[in-house]
């Protein structure tokens, strides 16, 4: 597990369970973490930031990015290709394990916060303020505006691994479901709190957001309804591992990082001798 917040401060545990601080890797808040492997990920944050590891986050090496606003969510559909949104309605690509990033022509200018790649073809989902998502079924040539009910800020969007079930929450505890891959959606929850942060095992998915709040569908079919987090921070962001889907972790503000062993049922607190806001979970 790896997680990264305000400030560039970087934690680690490489047990999953020993919670211990990393050198930070800059003055810019990073905002996410993405791994497409235990030694290759990247970091997006302020200021365009963007960071890549090759040694399962030993040494962190800047990309350039052709922007410098504040970019909020990355996905990769494998080791070369990988997005990044963020502010001004900014969807930047790469090919080349970010060597290179180049700007799309989007026609969005709302805050794009949460971006979903699929791994075997070019759909390629963004979310954002007012309600915005946006679909690419060509690796972001062209990205279509997708009717939704719902006009309140979504904070994030994952993909499952058919690439056909999505799921995305935001503002007002909105959660958005599809089960086309996006084309449709329907309003499948709501939350008793802005929700930040989700994230999908299974048939199942856990998200977080304001006081403490997660919120918990156990599985297909099945209510969605909150799972006692012991605490009343906001909680940002939320990974169940790509190996092993009952183990898991939330981080939020103080420093909070929480972990799972089954499947989000249950949560237990990792001590942490940090106390800074932490954006973002990842499992390398």
């Amino acid at each position: 597990m790896w997680a990264a917040g305000e400030s560039g401060l970087m934690l680690s545990a490489y047990d999953g369970v020993t919670v211990s601080a990393r050198p930070a890797s800059g003055a810019a808040t990073l905002r996410a973490l993405v791994a497409v492997d235990d030694q290759l990920a990247w970091a997006v944050g302020d200021r365009g930031t963007i960071l890549a590891t090759r040694d399962g986050g030993s040494t962190w090496t800047p990309q350039l990015a052709p922007m410098v606003s504040t970019l909020w969510a990355a996905s990769f559909a494998d080791a070369g290709r990988g997005y990044a949104v963020g502010d001004g309605g900014a969807v930047l690509r790469t090919s080349d394990a970010g060597t290179t990033w180049a700007r799309l022509p989007v026609a969005a200018t709302a805050s794009l916060r949460g971006v979903a790649a699929a791994p075997s073809g070019g759909l390629v989902l963004a979310v954002g303020e007012g309600g915005t998502v946006l679909r690419s079924t060509d690796g972001g040539a062209r990205f279509d505006r997708m009717t939704v009910p719902a006009a309140s800020t979504l904070n994030a969007v994952r993909l499952a691994e058919d690439e056909l079930r999505v799921v995305a929450v935001g503002a007002a505890g909105a959660v958005l479901a599809s089960d086309d891959g996006g084309l449709t959606w329907r309003a499948e929850s709501t939350a008793p709190a802005d929700l930040y942060a989700v994230a999908l095992a299974d048939r199942g998915a856990v998200a977080v957001g304001a006081g403490g709040l997660i919120w918990r569908r156990a599985g297909a079919g099945e209510a969605w309804s909150a799972v006692p987090s012991g605490t009343t921070v906001d909680l940002t962001a939320v990974k169940l591992a790509r190996e092993a889907p009952t183990f898991g972790w939330i981080v939020g503000g103080a420093g909070t990082v929480l972990y799972t062993t089954d499947g989000g049922a249950h949560f237990r607190p990792l001590p942490s001798a940090l106390r800074g806001l932490l954006t973002t979970v990842e499992d390398f």
